[in-house]
């Protein structure tokens, strides 16, 4: 997803989107219901050059909470600047909290395998066989939808869907703006979200829906913007 800074680290931003994301949180917004879903899907430009797509699907299941799966593929050849990213993960919410997050990635030849359960007031993540405790109220950086609003304009735990690693991040809101989605002009409230080796710019949709997500990289610039969106 595009998270903006350095971890892989075009992978990074585009985790938090590419990671947009992935996933979020039952709670958070009413926009899947119960037995419905719905779909997603983004184009990933590098420099202004298309670079892959990132597909979200979006489960709301009766008695079982939202299940979000994420999948993405970036592939950019230019000149002697050559990249790839893949990314696949699940993510499972109860309660407005995250119960279950599992992912692997791999940034440019870098592998990550993750997987993260809630116990008690803690979150258990495992990276690559290693394993660490954390608080569970985090928001993940796949970004796909706002947060609750008590964790805007101030910090905000983190979760790294593609890498597990936790940080100490800050959300702000910057304007509001209309923008392209999906070939037609609309309001979107712009979000800044930062924290150590992230910098991402958030567009978000009036149901707050992640819409489109830039990040500069090593000098590169990656946007991700929704394309299609579809509900059933």
């Amino acid at each position: 997803m595009i998270q903006g800074g350095r971890s892989g680290q075009t992978g990074a931003n585009l985790r938090s989107a590419l990671s947009a994301g992935i996933l979020l949180i039952l709670g958070m917004s009413q926009t899947a219901h119960a037995d419905e879903a719905e779909f997603r899907q983004f184009n990933i430009t590098i420099d202004g050059r298309h670079a892959g797509r990132y597909r979200l699907t979006i489960e709301s299941k009766k008695n079982q909470g939202l299940i979000v799966d994420a999948e993405a593929k970036v592939v950019l050849n230019y000149l002697i600047y050559r990249y790839t990213y893949s990314f696949h993960g699940q993510e499972y919410w109860q309660g407005g909290r995250l119960a279950r997050l599992q992912s692997e990635s791999n940034d440019n030849g870098k592998r990550f395998r993750v997987d993260a359960v809630s116990q008690d007031d803690k979150l258990r993540v495992t990276v690559n066989g290693k394993t660490d405790n954390y608080r569970a109220d985090v928001w993940t950086t796949t970004y796909w939808q706002l947060p609750d609003k008590r964790y805007r304009n101030q910090g905000i735990p983190l979760l790294d869907a593609d890498t597990g690693r936790y940080l100490q991040g800050r959300l702000e809101f910057v304007d509001r703006e209309n923008i392209m989605v999906a070939g037609t002009l609309q309001p979107c409230a712009h979000y800044s979200v930062s924290a150590p080796g992230i910098e991402v710019e958030a567009w978000y949709d009036g149901q707050e829906r992640l819409v489109r997500q830039t990040a500069m990289e090593d000098g590169h610039r990656t946007v991700m913007t929704l394309s299609a969106l579809e509900r059933r």
